[in-house]
């Protein structure tokens, strides 16, 4: 998505990459979720796709996570147990397997959205009112930016299964 007439330099793009680090790693240092949780990374980003998703076929949700069958089907086995996921076989097709999120599951991403944003909200509140601007419109422009690559692949993923 670079803009050709507007090159990007490697040494300031290497140094937001790593400023984004930085502030990653100490908010996630800082993030206190609720102890009740016991849930991995996997499980989490495997629940966030499917609820993304409304419904999804296991096969599909293997392809976006780029893992063997037998891992997506080990950690959709804990978030069924869990009863965050539920799973049923299409009726159009037997062989395949859907997926969505539960009540459950959608109550747990939200809690988990309102911790994060609650944190945010606190680092964001500390800023100068100048600041707050130019965080707010980069923010912006990374989501636009992040729209048209999510536009090109779902476009991408169209074309392949015509």
């Amino acid at each position: 998505m670079t803009d050709k007439t507007h090159p990007l330099d490697p040494d300031e793009l290497a140094a937001t990459v790593a400023a984004f680090e930085r502030l990653m790693d100490q908010m996630a240092a800082a993030h206190q979720p609720p102890m009740d949780v016991n849930i991995s990374m996997a499980q989490l980003r495997c629940l966030h796709l499917i609820a993304a998703s409304g419904e999804i076929h296991m096969s599909r949700l293997v392809s976006q996570l780029g893992v063997s069958i037998s891992t997506v089907s080990g950690l959709v086995d804990r978030l069924v147990d869990r009863d965050f996921v539920s799973r049923h076989d299409d009726p159009a097709d037997r062989r395949q397997v859907v997926l969505a999120a539960t009540p459950a599951g959608t109550a747990f991403l939200d809690q988990m959205r309102d911790l994060g944003n609650a944190q945010f909200r606190e680092l964001i509140s500390r800023l100068r009112p100048d600041d707050l601007r130019t965080v707010r419109r980069s923010i912006e422009i990374l989501s636009r930016v992040a729209d048209k690559t999510t536009a090109k692949a779902d476009r991408d993923t169209r074309k392949e299964g015509s």
